[in-house]
């Protein structure tokens, strides 16, 4: 019974895992990314309440005003105000995607740490893992019995070998990261793990910035500084 709860859980974590990264990669696309990045990120924050609430994990003072200042950055990065409050509207399509991966990244972070530790970070991410290339293909699969047939002649454009270069080394890099990823939550408290697995997003804002030209107005970079300081708020307690 307990084997294969283990195994349930996994594999339910690697469902969760695929809708996480469908929804992440979906908010990059819509944008802009200095905005929708940092908004994802914050999953490390929502996994520090999560570790305490279900875990039983401690949160000192300065962590729970962490949660408190990441929270306000998200809602200041999101939020645009045209003509004062009653004209506050989300800033784009892709930080509601980026809602959904937040949230989704969290609980997967949060649920794995059990089959982790109970079973060893190598069977349990080879089911998750697995689960999570399943749930996207499938999705995936599903989005485009639903789409418009294309002319013969979209089908036949030549691939593009620099784009496939990068996608097969982004491929790398996510296994390299998702095996640190499973071997610290094997051996460190849990929400040490969200909140230090959130940092990798800030490159993705400084490329948005630097790269692609996006110029975040005053209160999202005010929403940036709060997200950034959160992060050292949880970290540091």
């Amino acid at each position: 019974g307990v084997v294969v709860s283990i195994l349930l859980t996994a594999l339910a974590c690697g469902v969760a895992a695929g809708i996480a990264y469908l929804a992440f990669f979906t908010a990059l696309r819509h944008g802009p990314i200095s905005v929708v990045s940092p908004v994802a990120a914050s999953y490390g924050g929502l996994t520090v309440v999560l570790s305490v609430l279900l875990l039983g994990e401690s949160l000192d003072p300065p962590q729970a005003l962490g949660v408190v200042v990441a929270t306000t950055g998200i809602l200041l990065v999101s939020i645009v105000f045209d003509r004062g409050l009653r004209s506050a509207r989300l800033i784009g399509p892709g930080v509601a995607y980026a809602v959904v991966a937040l949230v989704a990244f969290a609980v997967v972070t949060v649920t794995l740490s059990g089959p982790i530790r109970a079973a060893g970070w190598l069977p349990a991410l080879v089911l998750a893992r697995t689960a999570n290339a399943a749930t996207v293909w499938l999705i995936l699969g599903a989005s485009r019995l639903h789409r418009a047939p294309t002319p013969a002649s979209a089908d036949a454009r030549p691939i593009d070998r620099r784009a496939l270069g990068l996608v097969v080394a982004a491929g790398l890099l996510d296994i390299g990261g998702f095996i640190a990823f499973a071997v610290g939550l094997e051996i460190a408290p849990t929400w040490l793990i969200g909140i230090t697995s959130s940092f990798g997003p800030v490159i993705a804002v400084t490329a948005g910035i630097l790269l692609f030209g996006e110029r975040p107005r005053p209160v999202q970079w005010l929403g940036l500084v709060l997200v950034a300081a959160s992060v050292f708020l949880i970290a540091l307690g």
